[in-house]
């Protein structure tokens, strides 16, 4: 384990050996599902030669950016916003205190204050 640490840090041009060829580091990224591989495991040939792109900025972090929407009624929809891209209308109860997350996007509404 101490191994994988020390090649997560290394600089991303520097080549490791993968399978005998060359794979450069960016291959030992961590992607936001937690996939990585030791750096002989063969399913690293995919990125010999190649970086592997793994995109920093995962979907929970980017939506809890976004502030709760206020709204009015105790009950309410969320549909994802555009319907071509949005998800099933899902309804969400805002009796209890606090914003409420919609489960599939993760979208957040709260009761305002009257």
């Amino acid at each position: 384990m101490a191994s994988l640490q020390r090649l997560l840090r290394c600089q991303p041009l520097r080549l490791a050996l993968v399978s005998g060829r060359p794979c450069t580091d960016s291959a030992l990224k961590v992607t936001h599902t937690g996939q990585v591989w030791e750096a002989d495991d063969y399913r690293n040939v995919r990125f010999v030669g190649r970086f592997k792109q793994v995109n920093a900025n995962f979907a929970n972090e980017l939506i809890a950016q976004v502030p709760p929407k206020e709204v009015e009624d105790r009950v309410v929809y969320c549909d994802g916003g555009d319907p071509s891209i949005g998800h099933p209308k899902v309804y969400i109860n805002l009796d209890q205190s606090g914003p409420q997350s919609c489960t599939y996007c993760g979208l957040r509404f709260v009761l305002k204050a009257h």
